[in-house]
């Protein structure tokens, strides 16, 4: 079954344009308040408001950016959408919340952006250049971009150290990628490192050049691993006052389109328009972010019209469709579904370093590193064998209704039109059974499946279930268990961790080789299944490597030693559809692909007329 026509975007990601990605997504207009239950639709409900900071300027921007036109008599009614888990409002990048930018980035800004076609597009940012070395950046900011509250102008010091405070050691990223690219925070963080100022508008950065394949990645908002801009004047201010940060975070100020004005944790966070805002004032004149965990209720909501939009999940779609007023935003490819299989191992092997969680009497885990190897080959026949196991068009059909495609290896996803014919995973059972006994496990054995993410996590707990009986059915004894996120990801710092994690994650931006360097780098501060020397040296190699032909070259050999040995193997990717109701209409060629399975360019939601 193919990707539904009425969803379809149909998009097409050039071989070397494929810079950066990420993802983000839409948003819609009625009053709102706290979360109602599926059976009983929202009703009024009182609040207690915290207060919050004042308004003021954001961009858009690249040097070629069309400015939408503004509503001629200025913002007007409320916009409202909700999410499944919103934070701690906590928009400082020492303390940011991983994996939920969405909520925060309507008041924040980065430097750049992805646009719906994965295009890196400058934000804060007007212009940009790297030398002829191929390591030295310049960034020119806008002039004039004002912090909300009267904090005063954007300037490269805010710059500076927001990207600092990012890579912190202590901060909850855990990117140490992040400080490799922009400098240590223990250097005099406004002259000497990789920063440096030139002038009000202008920054320069002095990049390693192995951080020149990702760097503008990096940089871009919202992602995986970068944030916003904050001001340095206003934290050190409430440090000065004697703040706690617990007290400092919830008035951190951005430069976005939207203010926040209530904050009123895990019911409804409040925004108001930024009038006069310098990259697009919102046609809105409030914002409200409900929480709803339920897909049920959130459902619900829309139905009865107390949201306007949200992130719907796929078995929500054809209810939505039967409603007369409701129209459709897509983006293609937003996230994947991948299957971490624990081996915990090989590079430090046989040393004081080698990974609590290494066991090489488990069916899928060699006893050698060598590949080739009678232990390797071995190992390498189980993990094969559960990819053949799993019919991965089923579960597009059947679990995303179609709105989705079978995958191949983990951070491709978007890249489909690049990959070669035989890193498709068949359905075959029967050869999948023929490689158990051909590895001595005729007679199957145990292996535990548990399900992580933040986002989706109904569909991802079916998907895994629905993994575990399709592996049941070519005889490994597979069962799922309900593992609480914090408690995986634990084990994936420690990395302690056995069987397998399906894992849902929003499509990554950039091109494979970064997101491999940050999970299967045996020197950072987690792995995702193993780790191996081969792999090690090449993901390096590329990673240094400046001209594009020989670094994609270099992917793709990677890539043919991922499928080769069964390694980070992905099951599908999926299309994020937003509905919208009656009174917002489409902005589909504003929404980016940042953290795609939420609402972006929310500024850009029109009245429907």
């Amino acid at each position: 079954m193919s990707r539904r026509p009425w969803f379809s975007l149909g998009f097409f990601v050039p071989l070397l344009a494929a810079l950066t990605m990420v993802i983000a997504i839409a948003c819609g207009g009625a009053d709102a308040t706290p979360a109602p239950t599926a059976d009983e639709p929202a009703t009024d409900a009182e609040v207690t408001p915290t207060a919050v900071a004042t308004p003021t300027p954001t961009a858009e921007a690249t040097a070629t950016a069309t400015p939408t036109p503004e509503a001629p008599s200025g913002p007007t009614g409320v916009l409202t959408t909700s999410f499944e888990s919103m934070p701690v409002y906590q928009p400082h990048p020492r303390y940011r919340p991983a994996g939920f930018e969405e909520p925060t980035m309507v008041a924040h800004e980065g430097l750049f952006i992805l646009d719906r076609d994965y295009q890196l597009q400058g934000n804060l940012v007007k212009d940009w250049s790297v030398a002829a070395d191929n390591k030295t950046w310049t960034f020119e900011l806008h002039d004039g971009i004002q912090f909300h509250g009267d904090w005063g102008p954007l300037t490269p010091e805010d710059v500076i150290y927001s990207t600092r405070e990012l890579g912190a050691d202590d901060g909850t990223c855990g990117c140490p990628q992040i400080q490799a690219l922009f400098g240590s925070p223990e250097e005099d963080w406004q002259t000497d490192g990789f920063w440096e100022v030139i002038n009000d508008t202008t920054i320069q950065l002095n990049s390693d050049p192995s951080g020149l394949v990702d760097l503008p990645y990096r940089m871009d908002f919202p992602s995986s691993n970068s944030g916003w801009i904050v001001s340095k004047t206003q934290w050190d201010s409430m440090a000065a006052d004697g703040l706690s940060v617990d007290e400092a975070l919830p008035q951190v100020v951005g430069t976005g389109p939207w203010e926040l004005t209530e904050l009123n944790l895990g019911e409804v966070w409040k925004f108001r328009a930024v009038e006069n805002h310098w990259r697009h004032t919102p046609y809105f004149a409030e914002l409200h972010l409900l929480t709803i965990p339920e897909e049920a209720t959130a459902l619900a909501n829309f139905e009865a019209g107390r949201t306007d939009t949200w992130s719907a999940a796929p078995d929500s779609l054809s209810k939505v469709a039967e409603l007369d007023t409701t129209k459709f935003m897509s983006l293609t490819d937003v996230g994947e579904m991948i299957l971490y299989i624990w081996q915990n191992g090989y590079t430090f092997n046989g040393t004081d370093r080698q990974w609590p969680g290494y066991n090489p009497d488990l069916p899928w885990v060699s006893d050698d590193a060598e590949v080739g190897s009678a232990g390797w080959e071995q190992a390498r026949k189980v993990r094969e064998a559960m990819g053949l196991a799993i019919d991965r068009q089923k579960l597009v059909d059947e679990l995303l209704h179609g709105n989705g495609a079978p995958g191949a290896i983990y951070g491709w996803q978007p890249l489909r039109s690049l990959w070669p014919d035989d890193w498709n995973w068949d359905y075959n059972p029967d050869r999948a059974r023929e490689l158990l006994a051909e590895a001595g496990y005729a007679d199957g054995f145990e292996i535990v499946l548990s399900s992580a993410t933040s986002r989706l996590v109904e569909v991802t707990r079916s998907a895994c279930e629905a993994i575990a009986g399709m592996l049941q059915d070519v005889g490994i004894d597979a069962r799922y268990e309900n593992v609480p996120l914090g408690e995986l990801y634990d084990g994936y710092k420690a990395r302690t961790q056995q069987g397998i994690t399906c894992q849902h994650i929003n499509a990554f931006g950039g091109e494979p080789v970064s997101l491999h360097r940050i999970s299967y780098d045996p020197e950072l501060l987690w792995g995702v299944g193993w780790d191996h020397p081969w792999f090690t040296a090449k993901m390096v190699e590329a990673y240094e490597t400046p001209d594009a032909d020989a670094r994609w070259a270099l992917q793709f050999e990677m890539g043919d030693w991922l499928r080769d040995n069964a390694l980070a193997m992905a099951v599908y990717s999926l299309d994020q559809i937003f509905p919208l109701g009656p009174n917002v209409d489409s902005w589909e060629e504003h929404l980016s692909m940042g953290e795609a399975q939420s609402i972006s360019g929310l500024e850009y939601a029109p009245h429907r007329q």
